[in-house]
């Protein structure tokens, strides 16, 4: 990706006068507006930049290949986060944005996100992690000074209890900060999440 090159992904800007970046991203079959609604009344704060995912899978929208025998998920993450990074760091230097970036992501796109904290540590300062999971393996960065708020639900029957512990650990044990919060419902975000991203935010 060129300098200056806002291209590569399709999205919606929101709040051009504000300075601190926040970057949004969708679940498997949503769309960049999607997870919109979560900020409202909290969004005038962040220059908002939701993201559509480039994948498609059964006609559904996401940021990387599923989980599924045969798919080469590595290499599909890898390459993902590597035009996600770009795209980022042309979308801050462009808008003359703040360095520290804030993220928000759903099931596949807070896979996306802490994939991109692994893989790119420098563009993930804070972020929401809603039902996300570890798709690769985590490497050995340093998270000191990151903030992470991680919900989930008892019950969902796409990120398992163990599943989210382990993220959890992962975060922590490279020295993140992390918040953790969770409901007795599935796989659905309820209000008790929205609560507390809109504290977190």
């Amino acid at each position: 990706m060129k300098k200056g090159d806002l291209t590569s992904f399709v999205y919606v800007e929101l709040n051009p006068e504000a300075k601190q970046g926040l970057v949004v991203l969708h679940g498997t079959g949503g769309d960049e507006r999607d997870l919109l609604p979560l900020i409202a009344g909290i969004e005038g704060r962040y220059r908002v930049m939701s993201l559509r995912g480039r994948v498609r899978e059964y006609g559904m929208l996401r940021f990387f290949e599923r989980l599924e025998p045969g798919a080469k998920v590595k290499e599909s993450v890898e390459r993902e986060t590597a035009a996600l990074a770009g795209f980022v760091k042309a979308w801050r230097e462009d808008r003359r944005l703040e360095e520290r970036l804030v993220w928000l992501g759903y099931s596949n796109g807070a896979n996306m996100i802490l994939a991109m904290t692994m893989l790119h540590p420098e563009l993930v300062d804070r972020a929401v992690l809603l039902h996300g999971m570890m798709v690769i393996k985590g490497g050995d960065v340093d998270l000191d000074g990151k903030e992470f708020l991680v919900t989930s639900g008892e019950k969902d029957e796409w990120i398992t209890k163990a599943e989210s512990k382990k993220m959890v650990e992962y975060l922590r044990r490279h020295r993140a900060r992390v918040e953790v919060v969770a409901h007795q419902g599935g796989h659905e975000i309820r209000g008790e999440e929205v609560e507390a991203l809109s504290r977190f935010l």
